[in-house]
Parts: structure tokens; C-alpha cells; sequence
């Protein structure tokens, strides 16, 4: 697939101040919620809003793409969400992967108090507890 050239700062200055500013797309999949924030904000910065499919986007609004689709991506077009960024977005994902490098880095990485994931870390929550009756405690 060829990717169309990327128009310089300068071309789009020239172009905007004779009033013919390229239009710039917005889309949205279906598989997510539309919030009409995020709506409103692309249409209130000048979006259009474009098919998923035309090709013509520059910010995708939805699902976190497959490796493969971001690797189609033109240079141009970006998306809300990366893969594997759930990793970071789900307090349990995140902190496990806290944990695997505090493991690793126990001097380098305390970043975090001690956290349980409930219900698989019940028991050690629990003994953490018993140990430190009085300590505060923040549950989900």
C-alpha cells in the first residue's frame, strides 16, 4: 500500500492562509463507547469524522488494534490505545508487573506500598493484617 506524502508545516501555513487547509479525519469503531467528550473535542479541533475503513484518518478513537493493524498504520495515523497497553491501564496488570520487578531490582524498584490482588491473594492479605493490625488498608 503507498502512503500519500505528509504535507511540511510550511505547506499547510501557505495553504491555511489562502483558506484551503487540508481537512484532517477523526475515526470511531464500533466496538467502543462514544463519549461525547472525546467527540465534541475532535469536532470543536476542526476533525471530520471518516469511515474506520477510508484509510484517511489521523487519530483512530476505539479497541486497542491488533499488532498488525498498527503495523498498516501510514505514518501519519495514530490510535487512543497501543497494544498490550492494558499492562498499564488495569490496576492488577500493572501491579504484577511492579511486582516482577521488584523481584528482580528489590534495592531499585519501591515504587509502590504492598499491594494484593483479591480474591487470589486473600491469605496474604490477611496475614498482612493479623501482622499490622493498625495500618491502614485500601480495597477493591
Amino acid at each position: 500500500r503507498r502512503a500519500r506524502r505528509v504535507l511540511s508545516e510550511d505547506e499547510v501555513s501557505v495553504l491555511a492562509a489562502a483558506g484551503h487547509a487540508p481537512k484532517m479525519f477523526f475515526s470511531h469503531t464500533k466496538e467502543t463507547h462514544e463519549y461525547n467528550a472525546a467527540i465534541n473535542t475532535f469536532r470543536l479541533g476542526g476533525l471530520y469524522r471518516t469511515s474506520v475503513r477510508s484509510n484517511k484518518w489521523s487519530l483512530c478513537w476505539g479497541h486497542t488494534p491488533k499488532p498488525e493493524d498498527v503495523r498498516s498504520f501510514n505514518p501519519f495515523q495514530l490510535t487512543n490505545h497501543f497494544p498490550g497497553s492494558f499492562h498499564i491501564g488495569r490496576k492488577d496488570f500493572m501491579w504484577r508487573n511492579v511486582r516482577k520487578l521488584q523481584r528482580r531490582h528489590p534495592e531499585d524498584v519501591n515504587i509502590t506500598p504492598l499491594t494484593f490482588t483479591l480474591p487470589e491473594d486473600i491469605r496474604a492479605f490477611e496475614s498482612a493484617r493479623k501482622t499490622s493490625p493498625t495500618a491502614v488498608w485500601i480495597y477493591k
